[in-house]
């Protein structure tokens, strides 16, 4: 008797360690009202919109782990866009943002199998520079006609561990066309370093050509090089990009820097103000001012003006599908909203 109740306490202990498992349903919406003078043409005219995502894309998720035991974890992440003006899902899918499901060792790293953010822009976004908005980071990636690299089908990643401060990260997404594994692959890398104060990184991206399909697409090659450096209640940051479209590819190839910089006025007041500089004559400056009713809840005040050359790297004047950059013209978006996470 003595023995079952010893075996049937330890089955207990073995399934509660493997028990210790969690889900959680998280989300930022983001909603504004935007004014854009000149939104789609060089008429001069303007535009209001009821505004999604002018700060941080409004979206939800549902993501999970598992203790394995050992220092390994199971976990799995499936993310969506929601849009705040209609309340529809984005038509590239469901969870076109994230769909993977992992392993992760504090030691060894994590390896994701599924659908991904590209390391290389979540490197951009996630502080490799200081971009304060989706107005500042999705200017810069679609006008230098980068945004199919957004998030990344088919993709095994890996992220390191931070070794002393250093942090790797490296994406492959085979074309996944049969008697040719490289045909409309795609390779994403990221790295940075985080010191006390500062940190120092870069991003790679290729993507070569689909071709043997109905919709064939071109490649493209662009990498980074940035950096951040935190003095107290400010935080500057530069970086240099460059990007090489493949012959036949509608987009033109581009380079420009980028300078941003924050100012922590008081515990809930945030200032932000930004340059992306294109070396084909076209430049887009933002300044924002954030409101941190709480920790979870900011109100804010965008000002963003666009004004493109004639060279084809068309800048945004605001994250408004409806708001596109113009060629040869200057464009102006002005947007006060909420921000909410859970």
């Amino acid at each position: 008797m003595k023995k079952t109740l010893v075996a049937l306490a330890a089955v207990s202990a073995a399934a509660g360690a493997f028990a210790q498992s969690n889900v959680t349903i998280y989300g930022t919406l983001d909603a504004s009202v935007a004014y854009v003078k000149n939104p789609t043409d060089n008429t001069g005219k303007s535009a209001t919109y009821l505004n999604d995502s002018a700060i941080s894309t409004s979206r939800w998720g549902i993501r999970g782990t598992e203790d394995l035991g050992g220092g390994l974890k199971a976990n799995f992440n499936l993310e969506s866009d929601v849009n705040m003006g209609t309340g529809a899902n984005n038509p590239a899918g469901m969870f076109r943002r994230s769909a993977y499901v992992s392993l992760a060792s504090d030691q060894y790293g994590e390896l994701r199998l599924g659908r991904a953010t590209s390391v290389a822009v979540a490197h951009l976004v996630s502080g490799g520079i200081v971009l304060p908005s989706n107005a500042m980071h999705g200017t810069m990636l679609i006008g230098a006609g980068l945004a199919g690299d957004f998030f990344v089908p088919n993709a095994i990643t890996y992220v390191s561990p931070s070794l002393s401060g250093l942090r790797a990260s490296l994406l492959y997404a085979p074309g996944e066309q049969a008697g040719d594994s490289s045909n409309g692959s795609a390779v994403h890398a990221a790295v940075k370093y985080q010191g006390s104060n500062f940190t120092v990184g870069g991003a790679y991206v290729n993507v070569d050509d689909l071709t043997g399909v109905a919709t064939p697409a071109f490649g493209r090659k662009w990498y980074t090089i940035d950096g951040t450096v935190t003095l107290g209640k400010v935080k500057l940051g530069a970086a240099y990009y460059d990007v090489d479209h493949n012959t036949g590819a509608t987009s033109v190839d581009n380079q420009g820097y980028i300078l941003n910089g924050s100012y922590q006025l008081d515990p809930k007041v945030t200032l932000f103000a930004g340059l992306i500089k294109s070396l084909q004559d076209s430049s887009a400056v933002s300044l924002q001012a954030r409101y941190a009713l709480s920790k979870r809840t900011t109100v804010y005040a965008v000002f963003n003006r666009a004004d493109n050359g004639k060279e084809g790297v068309n800048f945004i004047p605001m994250y408004i599908d409806a708001a596109k950059g113009v060629p040869d013209a200057k464009q102006t978006g002005v947007a006060v909203g909420v921000m909410h996470s859970f």
